[in-house]
């Protein structure tokens, strides 16, 4: 076998020959690296963003839902209120007793047959009435 220095032509020595286009390639690498590194991590950043968004929307859905429940109860509540007392307003309105008051208390009397006359006119009578929009209605 023959010896490196047998053929000094093929002898190199590599550390020193410096080539600007490897350190220019491997500067272009690095730059790409931090810039994908820094997009990885800006990534990272907005998507544990919207993760805990996403929790403070959750938590206050649950806030909403609960104080909805409340309300629901309570309306609940005052619609069985609002039954109770319609029955017993309804229970206190008896026709018996205001004919009694207006007989004994106002001294009101009925109507009998003799009090009642129509009066008849040569001449035709006219009223006008008022509706609640204001307009005049002519009655004969």
């Amino acid at each position: 076998m023959a010896k490196a220095s047998e053929f000094p032509e093929i002898e190199y020595e590599y550390s020193k020959i410096i080539s600007p286009k490897p350190v220019a390639a491997k500067n272009r690498i690095d730059i790409k690296e931090a810039i994908t590194v820094c997009l990885i991590c800006a990534m990272s950043l907005i998507a544990v963003g919207l993760m805990i968004k996403g929790l403070l929307v959750r938590i206050e859905l649950a806030e909403q839902s609960d104080v909805n429940v409340g309300l629901k109860q309570e309306l609940d509540s005052l619609q069985e209120d609002n039954r109770r007392l319609r029955i017993e307003y309804e229970s206190k309105i008896d026709l018996d007793e205001i004919e009694d008051y207006a007989k004994n208390v106002l001294g009101m009397q009925k109507p009998g047959q003799s009090r009642i006359k129509k009066i008849n006119t040569d001449t035709q009578d006219k009223a006008i009435v008022l509706g609640n929009s204001g307009e005049a209605d002519i009655v004969d």
